[in-house]
């Protein structure tokens, strides 16, 4: 009797459930962004850290000794070419300039007193020599101590920026002695370290693009080609390039500020790869790499190993293993499963 029951309950359980034993439940796409797999041709890129420099580094001085009565050099101030960096005390050299002209005077009188002499036959040629002589070494020395004279104003060479000054006023100064450090930075200089085996492995190929990272900015700049040494460091045989860029504004630059500068290298052959995008490989090194390829005839993904050639900034060289016809996933690679149904996204432009 008690079997008879449990028998009675379980059909009406059966009888009361609405599930259908033929019903399916459908199964909605994920919507997904797609992209295709590229062919470009193929370049070098290489990364180095980099130096700002200045175009060119000098020590001013002045070439005569003296004692600094004024200076005008602001440590980090611009100045143009000409502009007055310092003096020393005159009165010594216009003192000897005075002295000299009066000696050219007294010469040249002379000088024109035996002329007279001559004319007259009171005098040897030899005598119109000697104060010929005379006048000449007279005429030098004036222009010599004029020539010191101008000596006291040192002068900015070049329109630069103080980087630092180097004496105090009122302090003795020689000829020779370092006043003041001044760069030139009419354009940003850019000093890299390159390794052998790179100058050696593009020997006459082109560069086809350069930019620098400064620092914290988060903008890159181009900036070009100027030379390099052929003859490299010898403790880490590398060798030094030097790329250029004219001065940004509003951004103050100063020599020894660390940059990044990346530059491709184009390549002579023909020769092209396939690229996806970075977002669209998975894996590892270990493991290998795959990306989700878009079956157009079922819609849904399939997971597709590929071989990694290179990783460069956003995009990933790959093996032809995919064609230019493959669409992949670019966009949430990671939520996919082997034989997901999806749906691609259309921009509303599209």
């Amino acid at each position: 009797m008690k079997n008879i029951f449990v028998v009675l309950v379980c059909l009406a359980v059966v009888a009361c459930s609405d599930v259908q034993p033929n019903q399916v439940k459908k199964e909605t796409p994920v919507m997904v962004k797609l992209g295709k797999v590229q062919l470009i041709n193929e370049n070098a890129t290489y990364t180095f850290p980099a130096e700002v420099d200045a175009v060119r580094t000098i020590d001013v001085s002045f070439e005569v000794s003296g004692r600094l009565v004024q200076q005008d050099i602001v440590t980090g101030t611009q100045v143009e070419q000409g502009h007055l960096l310092a003096t020393i005390d005159q009165t010594p050299f216009i003192h000897q300039v005075k002295e000299k002209t009066s000696r050219k005077l007294q010469a040249e009188r002379e000088l024109n007193r035996i002329k007279q002499m001559i004319e007259k036959g009171l005098a040897s040629q030899r005598d119109f020599d000697n104060a010929q002589t005379a006048f000449e070494l007279a005429e030098l020395e004036l222009s010599d101590s004029q020539q010191e004279l101008s000596y006291t104003q040192l002068l900015a060479p070049f329109s630069a920026q103080i980087s630092e000054r180097l004496v105090d006023n009122n302090s003795f100064v020689r000829a020779g002695q370092p006043i003041a450090r001044m760069q030139d930075m009419s354009k940003i200089y850019f000093k890299i370290n390159v390794p052998e085996r790179v100058i050696t492995s593009n020997t006459g190929k082109k560069i086809k693009a350069a930019t620098a990272t400064i620092g914290s900015l988060a903008q890159s700049f181009p900036v070009t080609y100027l030379e390099h040494s052929t003859t490299p460091d010898p403790i880490t045989q590398t060798y030094k390039a030097v790329f250029a860029m004219e001065p940004i504004e509003g951004v103050s630059l100063v020599p020894g500020a660390r940059a990044v500068l990346d530059i491709t290298i184009e390549e002579r052959s023909e020769q092209q790869v396939h690229v996806v995008p970075l977002s669209a490989v998975l894996g590892d090194d270990e493991q290998g790499f795959f990306v989700w390829k878009y079956n157009v005839e079922t819609q849904r993904v399939d997971k597709t190993s590929v071989k990694v050639v290179k990783f460069a900034d956003d995009f990933v060289a790959i093996d032809a293993s995919l064609s230019t016809a493959d669409m992949i996933v670019t966009a949430g690679a990671s939520k996919m499963y082997q034989g997901l149904l999806v749906k691609p996204y259309r921009a509303e432009h599209d």
